[in-house]
């Protein structure tokens, strides 16, 4: 069995993603292989947690449940635990994402427990240095695989060419350059009606469609037409009385109107978003409020989406040294 520790300086720097989307090319590839997070925080446990998101991406038996990090710290019991964990898959490969809460030198102890070669995933920032690297690097001495600088801006690419340059002649690999991309912070249906405590009048068995994108009807100077057929895969809001603009969204793709005021449709448009398989959903605020309101649903975007699966692995087609990323996990 070949163990991969992902880890990464803080939160939110792409670990699942990354973990879950090596899991599934080593499958592909025709390796039994797993992804699981063995320790975790109590927030990072059950309903919505990584390892959940693993299980629905991978299937129960390519994941594994996350154990609680003892409030002393990781001791020999809990390096263990984690260790039969992992074992216990039985895969080939296993990629285990290690919890931003683990410090360093923790995260050096798992690694070892886990006899894991180690994967850094760092979100490129403007002004990150090779010196910024290599401090998440030095924990890790000889393990380390290498790095992939994560969720590149797209005006930042000369930039993030230069570190990735640095990095290397430091002696540490870069195996990917990953750009940002829209779909990876996308979210469900059904998020966007718990997000704004909506309530469905259609469309609830289309709750998990992905939606990469909000529009507003009501301000634009173009054609309605016009403007909605700009997006594909969104989610519009529109004053639950304004039919005229929530059929003109509903002649493009929509996965769901968002009708604002409280204001059911006429039923003509219930007729419409049936035919065409848009969720409706009726929330109490309007549409200014609304629209503050999705200004913080990004931070509900997880990599728990067969789309989003899919996408990060296009993307380290492209964007990623596949040979050496092939060989992650291989004993």
């Amino acid at each position: 069995m070949g163990n991969v520790l992902v880890v990464s300086g803080e939160r939110g720097e792409g670990k699942t993603a990354i973990a879950a989307t090596l899991a599934h090319r080593a499958a592909e590839s025709g390796r039994s292989a797993a992804a699981a997070k063995p320790l975790g925080t109590e927030g990072e446990i059950g309903e919505r947690s990584d390892a959940e998101g693993f299980e629905r991406l991978l299937g129960d038996s390519a994941s594994g449940p996350t154990a609680p990090i003892p409030g002393g710290g990781l001791d020999a019991g809990a390096l263990d635990a984690a260790a039969r964990a992992c074992a216990d898959l039985g895969a080939d490969s296993v990629f285990a994402e290690c919890s931003s809460d683990l410090g360093p030198a923790d995260a050096s102890r798992l690694a070892d427990a886990l006899d894991a070669a180690v994967l850094i995933v760092a979100r490129h920032r403007h002004g990150m240095s090779a010196a910024d690297i290599a401090g998440l690097a030095e924990p890790f001495a000889a393990r380390l695989a290498g790095v992939i600088l994560n969720a590149r801006g797209t005006y930042m690419g000369t930039e993030a060419a230069a570190l990735a340059g640095q990095v290397e002649a430091g002696g540490t690999r870069v195996l990917a350059t990953i750009p940002e991309d829209r779909r990876l912070l996308g979210v469900t249906v059904r998020t966007v009606a718990d997000h704004l405590g909506g309530r469905f009048l259609l469309g609830q068995e289309e709750a998990d469609g992905l939606i990469e994108h909000f529009l507003v009807g009501g301000w634009m100077m173009d054609e309605g037409a016009l403007y909605f057929s700009t997006r594909d895969d969104k989610a519009v809001l529109i004053r639950g009385d304004r039919p005229d603009l929530q059929m003109s969204a509903l002649s493009t793709p929509t996965r769901a109107l968002v009708l604002t005021t409280g204001t059911e449709p006429i039923e003509y448009v219930l007729h419409e978003a049936g035919e065409e398989g848009a969720a409706l959903i009726v929330v109490e605020q309007g549409t200014v409020e609304a629209m503050e309101a999705l200004g913080t649903i990004v931070e509900s975007a997880r990599f728990d989406h067969p789309a989003k699966l899919s996408r990060m692995s296009e993307l380290m087609d492209r964007h990623a040294d596949t040979a050496a990323l092939a060989a992650l996990g291989q004993a």
